[in-house]
């Protein structure tokens, strides 16, 4: 039966992990892979003043190469998960890389904006395609311990996204041309898809599907969704505008501006390799929620600071609260929706996607008018909702009546 409760959710998330969990090729070749999609949308930040130069583009055209991932991530949630159980995980992940690799062709060669966008957009789809069933698999695999492998995949992740900008310095130091760098994700693909004829990824099955109520998610599910897309657009307001904020409020040079975000994201992995742990041994349900509490309080730190040494301090508890929020959440919405897992791990990029399209662009467009400083005041506030909306998922679960119909929440 599905899990369609609250109460039923609370039980998944915060049950004791089973011992054995065990990594094996088939872990590893997701992994890479995942984190090889990483390393493809890291490197479209560094590369863009080159882009910019190589095709004499505006700020507002560049900006669109970045609109155009998240809308491939959000359309993609609409339709990935007929995409799924259309093609099946394994040709859906090969879907997915031949699309990615098809959009670094596209900004590698094209000669206008139009395709490089374009291509952009192909990246950002075809993570996501592949991304999906990816964490459909895993969740399928590891039933309860799904938290300790999407960690770990995020973890992966985590790691790839941090090596983009080292890898255009290290690229353009040497002298060679900036589209030397999507080389490094070229040949992780082609190496993993060769690897993937000796590591069968045929052996990646899809959750059940329960039919009755194949339509149909659970209010927890779509609670969980909630508390991604506020924790996601905190997450790249940070990303996208930390610098500017250092450097125009904060008063920092460009080269700290640009340290301090370094710090968020060195941060960022830290939590994630310490989350992945964690999640192996204790109460995910406590993790989540410490998680999003450390990061309103990391983010009020990081805003209220008068001094560059305060904002790296609130930006290091920040993105190790942030680390953990988005896979634990995944892991606790997944296991709500039971038997509609792979509806549910493509629902999710609705929200990831949405976020990332619109909260750097509505802070924007704030700080244009409330000035910086006072934009930054509905980064505080997604971070405090998020926090509290888990904290009440969390104390309702110990005081709600259980519920039996499988087919009862509608969606959303």
């Amino acid at each position: 039966m599905a899990v369609r409760s609250f109460e039923q959710a609370h039980a998944l998330l915060s049950g004791d992990q089973p011992i054995g969990f065990r990594r094996d090729r088939l872990n590893w070749l997701v992994y890479l892979l995942h984190g090889s999609y990483c390393l493809a949308w890291g490197l479209f930040g560094p590369i863009m003043p080159f882009l910019r130069a190589a095709l004499g583009m505006n700020y507002g055209q560049t900006a669109l190469h970045f609109s155009a991932l998240a809308l491939g991530v959000f359309v993609a949630g609409i339709i990935g998960h007929r995409v799924i159980q259309s093609l099946g995980l394994e040709r859906t992940i090969r879907f997915g890389v031949t699309a990615t690799v098809t959009g670094i062709f596209c900004v590698l060669l094209g000669s206008m904006p139009a395709v490089t966008i374009c291509g952009a957009w192909l990246v950002g789809s075809g993570g996501s395609y592949m991304g999906q069933a990816i964490i459909a698999s895993l969740s399928k695999r590891f039933g309860e311990q799904r938290a300790q492998a999407l960690a770990e995949m995020n973890v992966t992740g985590s790691i790839f996204a941090a090596l983009a900008p080292m890898t255009v310095a290290a690229i353009i130091g040497l002298g060679i041309n900036w589209k030397a760098a999507f080389a490094a994700p070229l040949a992780l693909f082609a190496g993993l898809l060769l690897l993937s004829r000796v590591v069968n990824l045929g052996a990646l099955t899809l959750p059940a599907i329960n039919r009755e109520c194949e339509t149909r998610l659970p209010r927890a599910y779509w609670s969980y969704f909630g508390v991604i897309f506020l924790s996601v657009a905190a997450e790249w307001s940070v990303a996208f505008w930390c610098p500017e904020f250092l450097e125009k409020v904060v008063h920092s040079s460009r080269i700290d501006a640009c340290n301090g975000l370094s710090v968020f994201l060195v941060a960022m992995l830290v939590g994630r390799i310490v989350g992945s742990r964690l999640a192996a041994s204790t109460n995910s349900r406590w993790i989540l929620s410490g998680s999003t509490l450390a990061a309103a309080c990391g983010f009020l730190l990081f805003w209220l600071s008068p001094n560059l040494i305060g904002c790296l301090v609130g930006l290091t508890i920040l993105g190790l609260g942030e680390a953990n929020v988005y896979p634990l959440a995944l892991s606790a919405a997944i296991g709500a929706a039971g038997s509609n897992g792979t509806r549910a791990a493509a629902r999710m990029s609705l929200s990831t996607g949405s976020a990332i399209l619109l909260a750097p662009l509505i802070l924007g467009a704030l700080a244009d008018s409330l000035g910086l400083f006072s934009a930054h005041a509905i980064v505080f506030a997604l971070l405090l909702l998020a926090a509290i909306v888990t904290m009440a998922l969390h104390s309702r679960f110990g005081i709600a009546a259980n519920r039996n119909n499988a087919c009862e929440e509608p969606v959303a």
